[in-house]
């Protein structure tokens, strides 16, 4: 071995690292210096034993073994029951949820509404009161808000969570954070509650700086007001390109991103036209002519992603409720437009603006979290599951889940690393299979033994070695520099075999990994895997 220390190196140049594995024979692992070779015996042990029980089970005969087309079978009908199940959940969650978050809403309306019809009077003399009614409302909500936030972070990897969108999460909370934080900032303005008053005794007129800030305050509430169905309607387009175009991953942000946008082409413009136009006064239409604008935009974006990926309800779990959600907060959004637009009522727009978006916010809220909390905080922190029996991942989750396992999750399960020998093996690229086996093995130890990291160059990266795996020289010359220089003690093989690692698993991504996905073995594999995590969650 050029380049390599024999002296104070146990190694046998005529050892195997290859993991043959078959029926007539077990594993091919060197077994000469035990302790060096003592995390790859672990893997030996692994193989020979799932070795074992499939030849134990194909001597018993065909009749007794499980067809793919059962299994198939079975986990659909099981899978879709358990869909059914937690759609009938949701259902009797948005019973509950929606009646109670409108009553709520219209209790604060009618209580504040009640107490003081005219407008110009809360601008003059102020409304403590009525801003007593909207911090009772809404600083609860911001609470809840930055609880759903600190939920969402510590269980960031969580199936109920991964299984939606990170992104979507974080969208629909950030949105809500800002609309409740501005709607509070904005009624202690208007209702004067802050040091910036309406009217400005001196001249006994209109403070102007005063008009200015509400104007731009109200601008804001209204963009969150239009900015909230944004969330779902970015992951029903998401759901629509993941199922109808069957892509690996859809960029989130994009959408929303388009919508601001649309916001400003058309809410905006009709709010500044109405504001500094002073050549004319503009009408209620006119006034929320923008808004209507983008809301019909975003409903027909909306209904014709949901009807273009409608059989996506069967493997999104969250399709129904996002459906429902969306199509109930929406026609609440044009009923209060309409009623504005054709009552004309000053006073009732007014305590509007401080009730309605909460109640959007609420009733998306619960619909998207109520379920995933109660599930996760009970298996974080009792011994079971609550919700148990009801399907909370959904299938498209399960189907990425297997079908994203990198190599070095399938080489570090028992059960898939035979099949990705097999499949090595038959396209006689078996080396590389075992170069990576021996890499983990030599992770798990600790301290990491220099005959062990001797042992791997002198197997796999040496010109001529026994199982010589194909990466170019001058990635070969590093290693074996490396080495050399490194002296008696490694903490990791990372940074000696970082760059053949990496060529390497790229070589058995091309060329193993198409077949292993498709092979009869790793199908029935991912069926099993898929029922057990249906179990779970």
């Amino acid at each position: 071995m050029s380049g390599i220390d024999r002296e104070n190196t146990k190694v046998v140049s005529t050892m195997s690292l290859t993991s043959k594995v078959d029926c007539n024979g077990k594993i091919d692992l060197p077994t000469d210096g035990s302790a060096v070779f003592s995390s790859i015996q672990v893997y030996k042990q692994e193989v020979n034993s799932i070795t074992d029980n499939v030849c134990n089970s194909s001597s018993g005969g065909s009749a007794n073994a499980v067809s793919q087309r059962d299994l198939e079978l079975a986990y659909a009908e099981k899978s879709e029951a358990l869909r059914q199940r937690a759609t009938r959940y949701s259902f009797l969650l948005a019973l509950l949820v929606y009646p109670l978050a409108f009553g709520i809403a219209a209790l604060f309306f009618w209580v504040s509404y009640g107490t003081e019809k005219n407008v110009n009077i809360l601008v003059v003399t102020g409304g403590s009161k009525q801003f007593d009614y909207i911090l009772i409302c809404h600083i609860p909500t911001i609470i809840f808000i930055l609880c759903l936030f600190a939920f969402v972070l510590v269980y960031w990897n969580e199936p109920e969570i991964r299984s939606r969108d990170h992104d979507f999460f974080l969208h629909l909370l950030g949105i809500g954070l800002l609309q409740e934080v501005v709607t509070v900032l904005t009624a202690a303005l208007s209702l004067q509650m802050m040091p910036l008053k309406a009217i400005d005794f001196s001249t006994g007129t209109v403070n102007s700086d005063w008009e200015t800030a509400i104007f731009w305050s109200f601008l804001c509430l209204s963009f969150c007001f239009n900015m909230i169905l944004i969330p779902n309607l970015a992951r029903m387009s998401n759901i629509k390109y993941l199922f109808c175009e069957q892509r690996i991953s859809v960029p989130y942000w994009v959408l929303p991103i388009a919508y601001v946008v649309v916001w400003f082409c058309t809410h905006f413009v009709s709010l500044m036209y109405c504001e500094y136009n002073g050549n004319h006064i503009c009408s209620e239409f006119e006034f929320y002519s923008g808004v209507i604008a983008l809301l019909a935009i975003h409903n027909i974006h909306y209904y014709y992603c949901a009807w273009k990926g409608r059989e996506a309800r069967h493997c999104f779990i969250d399709y129904i409720s996002n459906l429902r959600a969306y199509t109930i907060v929406s026609l609440s959004a044009w009923a209060i437009i309409v009623y504005v637009i054709t009552q004309e009522d000053r006073a009732a727009n007014w305590y509007l603006y401080f009730y309605q978006p909460w109640f959007m916010l609420v009733t998306l809220s619960m619909e998207s979290f109520a379920m995933i909390v109660v599930r996760v905080l009970s298996r974080k922190w009792s011994s079971g599951n609550a919700l148990v029996d009801i399907d909370m991942v959904g299938e498209h989750y399960r189907e990425a889940e297997n079908r994203n396992k990198g190599v070095k999750e399938l080489l570090e399960n028992k059960n898939t690393r035979r099949i990705v020998q097999d499949v090595a093996r038959r396209l006689r690229c078996e080396e590389h299979v075992d170069f990576l086996i021996a890499v983990y093995a030599c992770n798990k130890t600790a301290p990491l033994s220099i005959s062990m990291v001797f042992s791997i160059a002198a197997q796999f990266i040496e010109v001529s070695s026994p199982l010589q795996i194909n990466i170019d020289q001058s990635c070969r010359q590093k290693i074996l520099d490396l080495i050399n220089n490194e002296g008696t003690y490694y903490a990791t093989t990372e940074p000696l075999f970082r760059d053949a690692v990496a060529h390497v698993t790229k070589l058995i991504v091309d060329n193993c990994m198409p077949e292993v996905y498709t092979s009869l073995e790793y199908k029935k594999w991912a069926i099993i895997e898929k029922r057990n995590m249906l179990d779970r969650f």
